[in-house]
């Protein structure tokens, strides 16, 4: 089994020793891809956010708000994608969808961005760090030949200006690669060559190195021969830092850890106990270095060296299937130092203790559920964690930065299987929480609709009566008898009809003369009356029929004026009486929102299936990590339970087999 960087570097709970940093890289490639917007040539790649909902995006994402940034992109993209950006939303959608683990739907983004046809608009230093980071993810999903295609279209000599560090990590997962997939040293030891001096990615290329080709030869004296090399070769070097001199700390303990192994195995405990003493007490390789110090010491007889590691490794929290060894180990730690009392005690001990650890772990079988399982692990700030809070840190990954509790399921909690699924159901509960927001949105939707139709009943009740008020067919009867006596003074040609006014009030004037004359007497002056009338008349006749066209056109004029006043008044009134009865606008709000709630059920539906399956899926992790700490249990139960008989047993034979002392006569 490959160890070392391999090792480290898959697994979580340790990934912030060895100085990676998840998160980083992707915040440093979407910058790189922002800033290259305005070095490109065409004005189509613009450096600003042109696009309101693309903007809106990328302030999300540097919120740490990955699901809602995707859901905006995925929103622009039904209204006919993002706008003046050309394809680099593309790039930020595929880091997004690497963030949630979709390998392959990002993939398909990267593709299609970094095609031929954009290699010109796209830099040649972002091309080669998103197929460096592509090939990186496939490298931790165990897909090993993904990340060799993705590697294979990098521009190696381009990464090694652009980004040293980069360059050694490539050459590390390529040698990893190597060794992983075809077991080639050769392979390997060529790009350990292109390593700088001082590189820590080398050692571990040839840590493991030197445990496959122990595996593959079984040649233990070259394989320790190579280790004890790789160990002088990591003391040597001088780091600046603190990350990194932590990291050379750890690797000579990882190093020493392994030859100490290596001794035990050939029996060499005394080469062992020097290398596995200098193990720091801090590291995380301590506990199993003092137990295999132990057993070093105990087959050279020094049981005072032995004990003392034993009862230290006693009073620490045992947490490892490896670690329920120590009450085993004391008992029989006795029983070669000849104190088969004390022996006979310590295996009873062992297994009362073995006892009680099986029957907490019955119980916890029994009470597991999601709430128990999440009482088992707190945030970094030793806060109980609440999936679905928009506090919970999250990696590039989507991992949640969570430590456990009870050291029973550190392992468990460091594979990554568990780390997803526990992402999975974070991001599920976030789902529900916006699913919630969504459901009270639509309730006060639905008040704010009945309030809406209130007020619409309110005003068109107001309306109605002013509309009867009007008495519109009154005024179209009137029109109507307008133009009909008009069209009939037309074909008459009647002149009276389109008198105007003076001419009105002459008339009228005249008609009163012929009523004062009628009255009077016949004579002289009443005679002459009458001819000054009858030529006044004849004026009037003449001034009436001069004007005729003038009044008839007037009065057409005025009639067509009323026509469009009428007709504007009766599309008006029209369309008011048809917004009394109509209400369709009302009623397809009405229908969006029962819509919204059909779909919200159904999400919900689909989202409960969603949770109940990664819910499930946790637990069945969780069990059987309980079941293999049972099964291991039992068995050093079992043992100790066979060494208390065995003991009990050698003690009564010997009591029996003394001779008995005389009895004193008095």
């Amino acid at each position: 089994m490959l160890r070392g960087r391999a090792m480290f570097s898959e697994q979580t709970v340790t990934c912030s020793l060895l100085g990676l940093k998840p998160g980083y890289w992707f915040s440093l490639l979407l910058c790189a891809v922002l800033c290259s917007q305005s070095l490109a040539a065409e004005p189509e790649y613009p450096a600003q956010a042109k696009d309101l909902l693309y903007g809106e995006a990328l302030y999300k994402y540097y919120q740490g708000e990955s699901f809602e940034a995707l859901t905006l992109l995925n929103v622009a993209k039904t209204r006919g994608g993002v706008k003046g950006h050309a394809d680099h939303p593309l790039l930020v959608e595929g880091g997004l969808l690497l963030a949630y683990g979709m390998v392959k739907e990002a993939q398909t983004h990267f593709e299609s961005v970094l095609a031929a046809e954009l290699e010109a608009r796209v830099p040649a230093g972002v091309r080669n760090q998103a197929w460096f980071y592509l090939g990186k993810v496939h490298y931790l999903g165990n897909d090993l030949s993904a990340a060799k295609a993705a590697f294979t279209r990098l521009d190696i000599a381009l990464l090694s200006d652009e980004s040293p560090n980069n360059y050694e990590e490539l050459l590390y997962l390529q040698a990893q690669i190597s060794l992983k997939s075809s077991a080639s040293l050769d392979s390997a030891s060529t790009h350990v060559e292109s390593f700088s001096e001082k590189s820590l990615w080398a050692i571990y290329i040839k840590y493991n190195k030197a445990l496959l080709s122990r595996e593959l030869a079984g040649d233990d004296a070259t394989t320790v021969e190579q280790l004890e090399s790789v160990l002088r070769s990591v003391q040597g070097f001088y780091f600046e830092s603190d990350e990194d001199k932590r990291e050379q700390a750890l690797l000579a303990d990882r190093i020493r850890l392994t030859l100490g192994q290596i001794y035990l195995e050939k029996q060499g405990y005394g080469q062992a106990a020097a290398h596995l003493k200098k193990v720091a007490f801090d590291s995380p390789f301590s506990e199993q270095s003092l137990f295999n110090y132990a057993v070093a010491m105990a087959h050279q007889e020094e049981y005072s060296l032995a004990l003392s590691a034993l009862n230290r490794l006693r009073d620490s929290r045992l947490f490892t299937p490896w670690l329920q060894q120590v009450p085993y180990a004391l008992a029989y730690l006795y029983e070669q130092m000849g104190e088969q009392e004390l022996a006979l005690q310590a295996y009873q001990s062992a297994g009362a203790h073995y006892d009680h650890e099986l029957e907490k772990l019955a119980q916890q079988q029994t009470e597991l559920s999601e709430e128990k399982l999440l009482d088992t692990l707190v945030t970094p700030l030793n806060r109980s964690i609440n999936l679905g809070a928009e506090h919970i840190e999250n990696d590039a990954y989507g991992r949640i930065n969570v430590r456990p509790l009870k050291f029973g399921i550190a392992e468990l909690l460091s594979g990554e299987r568990f780390q997803w699924g526990l992402r999975d159901l974070h991001e599920l509960y976030k789902l529900e929480d916006s699913l919630a927001v969504w459901d009270s949105r639509l309730v006060s939707f639905e008040l704010m609709l009945e309030t809406r139709e209130a007020q619409r009943n309110e005003r068109l009740s107001v309306v109605k009566k002013e509309l009867e008020a009007q008495r519109a067919s009154r005024w179209i009867g009137e029109q109507k008898r307008y133009q009909e006596a008009i069209k009939s003074a037309l074909v008459e040609e009647n002149l009276t009809f389109f008198m105007d006014e003076a001419q009105m009030e002459f008339a009228e004037q005249i008609a009163g003369v012929k009523r004062t004359l009628a009255v009077l007497p016949s004579d002289e002056d009443t005679d002459e009356y009458q001819r000054k009338l009858a030529r006044v008349e004849s004026y009037f006749d003449w001034w009436v029929a001069d004007s005729y066209g003038v009044n008839r056109w007037a009065a057409q004029s005025q009639m067509k004026q009323l026509d469009g006043a009428m007709n504007e008044f009766l599309v008006r009134h029209t369309t008011l009486k048809n917004e009394l009865s109509n209400g369709n606008f009302q009623e397809s709000l009405v229908v969006r929102v029962e819509e919204a709630k059909v779909r919200l059920a159904d999400l919900r539906h689909q989202l409960g299936l969603g949770l109940e399956s990664v819910r499930v899926k946790l637990l069945e992790q969780m069990r059987e990590a309980i079941e293999e700490q049972g099964k291991e249990v039992s068995r050093y139960r079992l043992a100790s339970r066979h060494a208390q008989a065995r003991i009990a047993d050698l003690l009564y034979r010997l009591q029996e087999e003394a001779p008995s002392e005389p009895e004193v006569t008095p």
